[in-house]
């Protein structure tokens, strides 16, 4: 027992430290416009929602390909999937430009295979703070893939062309974002970019931020 203690705590340091050169890394990316913090982005989020679930026995790795998602908390056997998404407000980002020029993080399904076959218990985003990789306080929400399915519909963003259909969600702190982004896609992109359901969800900041709260102490969501 005492061995699986100390080699559980020596895991847990090195999460801990891997967690710090991520971040350090992601802030040179900004610093330096050298674009690797959307590369390592999102197993600096992967590190850090383990190291916040650590009570519950986060496995990941190899445990991860086997049961499709990104953490698989071995004592409540619940399946987590993480994305991290960074603050878009510079003038020389171009989805900063085409979402009308207000600060705003996204995040992407692709085709949605993941929350459509239900390969996760729950969806954790992380929306950074500016030119950073940490979120603050209320800006991790916590989603689940029924309600996923049922407010989430596949649009076109612009960026794949005025075609190409994706899962995705975009919010702010800015109240004005979806209207601007609204005004902004029509403008340039001729497409109708509407406010969804979920995204209208997550502007309830302490809703989430009392998910996120039972997550870490429960590794589970007993209320959903």
């Amino acid at each position: 027992m005492q061995q699986e203690i100390e080699l559980g705590l020596t895991a847990f340091q090195d999460v801990v430290e891997a967690i710090g050169l991520l971040e350090r890394i992601i802030r040179l990316s900004f610093e330096n416009s050298w674009n690797v913090h959307s590369a390592v982005g999102g197993k600096y989020g992967e590190l850090l929602v383990a190291k916040e679930l650590w009570d519950h026995e986060p496995q990941m790795g190899k445990k991860r390909k086997a049961l499709g998602a990104d953490i698989f908390l071995s004592k409540t056997q619940k399946r987590i999937e993480v994305k991290w998404g960074m603050l878009h407000w510079n003038a020389d980002d171009h989805y900063f430009k085409d979402r009308g020029e207000i600060p705003f993080w996204g995040w992407g399904f692709s085709a949605g295979r993941q929350f459509l076959k239900d390969r996760f218990d729950y969806c954790v985003l992380l929306a950074a703070r500016k030119d950073d990789a940490t979120p603050d306080g209320g800006h991790t929400f916590v989603l689940t893939p029924k309600e996923m399915r049922r407010e989430m519909k596949s649009r076109v963003s612009g960026e794949g062309g005025r075609k190409k259909k994706t899962y995705f969600i975009e919010n702010s702190d800015d109240p004005n974002f979806f209207e601007a982004r609204r005004r902004s896609m029509k403008s340039k992109f001729g497409i109708e970019l509407r406010k969804l359901k979920i995204e209208e969800s997550l502007l309830d900041r302490d809703k989430h931020a009392a998910r996120w709260a039972e997550l870490v102490k429960s590794g589970e969501l007993k209320s959903e």
